[in-house]
């Protein structure tokens, strides 16, 4: 199979073995999850929708356009309308946000702990700074988005409450609407109030323009009536000053009887208009008055005096206004006969036949009066509309749909986390039993052993699922038992080919030292941590060299904690701890040699676990001096060393090697522990000697030897 492709049943074998973790790490983050979401404050979301008309006219005026900008940026410019500070503050002064129990002013969790530590008094903001406070919690609470590109603005409100989340929503709404009213009609009052002071220079300029013509009249009345021949003009120009200096008269009188009224001083009045029958009055009220002081207040004489006292001064009244107002018909029929007169007088003089002149500057002056007439018409025109559109101005825009009270939280939504957090838990165990498994965790394949360690593996060694010795035996059989009870197994064959591969590097190794090679060759069998099967191996490869006529010994070489007795099912009071402690006695030697009982194989084994150190026993002149002998009498010398990383003794082990088979356990093996042993082994160990990779206990998948391979293999 091309090793780019997916191998979908190692993957399905690599999570079988990390299920442990995976469903660790799946748990801890969905219940991490569900304890999260169901601790939130629940909010809700209700939106209302406005409908922007980028078409709106004035009503007084269907034909006219109002706008003239495209409209995208229309709409978009609404939307930052809706947006602003301005329309937030209404809402807050309309809903009175500042006392609210969500969005009003409360202490931060921080001024509440320094008040408690009594750091610092916590005092309420006030002012502007509560008025930014709220506003913060509002805008953080409201969203406004146009739908895609239509004309609809979405007005969104989040709070704990769904009728608050409701209501702030419709009140972002229509202070909006407010907001737009309002600006359309301080615009147009604004250009009112800008023609009505307009309106007075044209109203002067009126008036300056009809003053003109009488002035230049009077000036040249002489000369006219020189000219035309026709006195009645000077006699009409006569009257005419006449009757204005009556009118001039008449004004002042009822100004001064206006502020006497008001005044009650109805002597004045009565001598101002002159009338007999305010005079007797005034008389009669003067009595009245005498009368009421010299009479107690509160007698019924006194009573009877302030009612008639009361009723001349409503008849004086009556009678004041009503002079007054005959006073007023007669300015206003002065002033109709000023008008009249002098529209003769201009008549006569626009009629008569003057110099070319004189026309000249009567025409200049009547042109000047109309252009003001004209103009001031014009103005008092635009003021009459602009009064009429501020009173009937409407919103461009207007809601469509009002935000109801939503049934459901917006916030959080469990199933959706908790979908969420399923799957991220999912995604991460797998993510980390592959990071474990490829980087941190053991070795899972040979090519993956050969990239970090940079060394061949070798031999791939299957993992064996041992029967019982008898029924009720609870202990298991050593996998070293199938290279003789079932020398056709998967197992056996594995042996025979890290025996094959351990064969050919021997063969490879070259020495100028004729009396080496005759010696036997010396074979380590070593591992990075305890618990890799490496004793299992040793004796399994020792029966395998055994089982080929070789000599073959075998030399249990963990002192801290021998396990090769009792493979052999061999039980002894001294080991070989012991022989090198007292190198010198021979006894001691002849009670650590054994002969397995199966095949021709010899080892020298240990007893118990050593409670003492016993690196200068491995790196002693008696260890080395043993091999030495042993390489001379045997054909091959295994030697079972101890973990290269827990002790050091494997290290002084390493020298006397000419091959070293360093086994990793399958799934099991750290990487980083792999590296480290096999970098301390290159420092230490004998130049030529080659240091061979074994994967141990390999589960079964389809690449490995049951399902490959299997009819070449026997059943044990």
């Amino acid at each position: 199979m091309d090793e780019t492709e997916i191998d979908i049943r190692s993957i399905i074998e690599l999570l079988r073995r990390r299920i442990k973790l995976i469903a660790t790490t799946f748990m801890t983050i969905v219940v991490g999850a569900a304890i999260y979401a169901f601790s939130l404050t629940p909010t809700f979301t209700s939106s209302a929708l406005i409908f922007v008309d980028t078409s709106a006219r004035d009503i007084l005026d269907p034909s006219s356009q109002i706008g003239s900008y495209s409209d995208n940026a229309r709409i978009d410019s609404e939307v930052e309308i809706l947006k602003s500070d301005n329309i937030l503050i209404r809402v807050i002064e309309q809903q009175k946000l500042i006392n609210n129990d969500e969005f009003g002013v409360k202490l931060g969790w921080r001024d509440n702990l320094k008040s408690t530590l009594r750091i610092q008094d916590a005092e309420l903001p006030t002012g502007d700074e509560a008025l930014q406070s709220v506003l913060g919690k509002l805008r953080d609470a409201v969203s406004i988005k146009r739908k895609g590109l239509t004309y609809l603005i979405s007005v969104s409100a989040t709070s704990i409450s769904p009728n608050m989340a409701a209501t702030t929503a419709n009140a972002v709404s229509h202070a909006y609407i407010e907001a737009q009213v309002q600006s359309k009609i301080e615009n147009i009052i604004a250009a009112r109030n800008i023609l009505q002071s307009r309106m007075s220079a044209a109203s002067r300029s009126i008036i300056l323009a009809e003053q003109s013509f009488d002035v230049f009249i009077a000036g040249n009345i002489d000369t006219i009536t020189r000219e035309t021949g026709r006195t009645d003009i000077a006699q009409m120009r006569q009257e005419l000053e006449r009757i204005a200096s009556t009118q001039a008269n008449f004004a002042s009188s009822a100004k001064l009887i206006s502020q006497n009224i008001s005044l009650k001083n109805w002597v004045e009045v009565a001598n101002s208009l002159q009338d007999e029958a305010i005079t007797e009055l005034q008389k009669q009220r003067e009595a009245l008055a005498n009368n009421l002081t010299a009479i107690a207040s509160d007698s019924q004489q006194a009573i009877d005096l302030r009612i008639e006292l009361a009723n001349i001064d409503g008849n004086l009244l009556t009678s004041a206004n009503s002079g007054l107002s005959a006073l007023r018909q007669n300015i206003s029929s002065d002033q109709a006969k000023l008008s009249t007169l002098r529209q003769q007088i201009r008549t006569s003089v626009i009629n008569s036949n003057l110099p070319a002149d004189i026309l000249a500057q009567i025409y200049e002056i009547q042109q000047n009066a109309e252009i003001a007439r004209t103009q001031y018409q014009a103005l008092l025109t635009r003021v009459s509309e602009l009064e009429a559109q501020a009173q009937t101005q409407i919103a461009d825009s207007r809601i469509v749909s009002h935000a109801l009270p939503p049934s459901a939280p917006s916030f959080p939504n469990k199933k959706l986390i908790l979908i969420l957090a399923g799957l991220s838990g999912l995604g991460l165990g797998i993510g980390l039993a592959l990071l474990y498994e490829n980087f941190v965790g053991g070795f899972s394949s040979e090519g993956q052993i050969e990239n970090v360690v940079k060394l061949p593996v070798v031999a791939v060694v299957p993992h064996t699922d041992l029967p019982k010795k008898n029924g009720d035996d609870q202990t298991h059989l050593s996998a070293a038992e199938l290279m003789l009870s079932t020398p056709l197994s998967a197992f056996s064959e594995a042996v025979r080919r890290l025996k094959a591969s351990i064969d050919y590097s021997l063969r490879q190794t070259k020495t100028n030292d004729k009396n080496d090679q005759s010696k036997g060759k010396v074979i380590m069998i070593s591992s990075a941590v305890p618990g890799e099967g490496k004793s299992t191996l040793a004796l399994a490869l020792g029966r395998a060299y055994a089982q080929a006529g070789n000599r073959v010994l075998l030399i249990d070489c963990d002192l801290r904690k021998p396990s090769l007795h009792r493979y052999l099912g061999v039980d002894r009071d001294l080991g070989l701890a012991d022989y090198l402690k007292n190198p010198d006695d021979a006894n001691i030697l002849s009670k650590v040699i054994v002969r397995d009982k199966e095949s021709s194989l010899t080892a020298i084994v240990g007893s118990k676990r050593s409670k003492t150190p016993t690196d200068q026993l491995s790196s002693g002149k008696a260890l080395a001096k043993l091999i030495s002998t042993a390489k001379s009498q045997s054909d091959y010398v295994i030697l079972d060393s101890p973990p290269i990383i827990p002790v050091v003794d494997g290290l002084y082990l390493a020298e006397y090697a000419d091959v070293i088979a360093m086994i990793v356990r399958f799934a099991t093996t750290s990487q980083g522990e792999a590296k480290e042993a096999v970098s301390s082994l290159k420092r230490v160990k004998n130049p030529d000697a080659d240091i061979l990779m074994v994967l141990n206990q390999e589960e079964s998948t389809r690449h490995g030897y049951r399902y490959k391979y299997s009819g070449y293999y026997g059943n044990y």
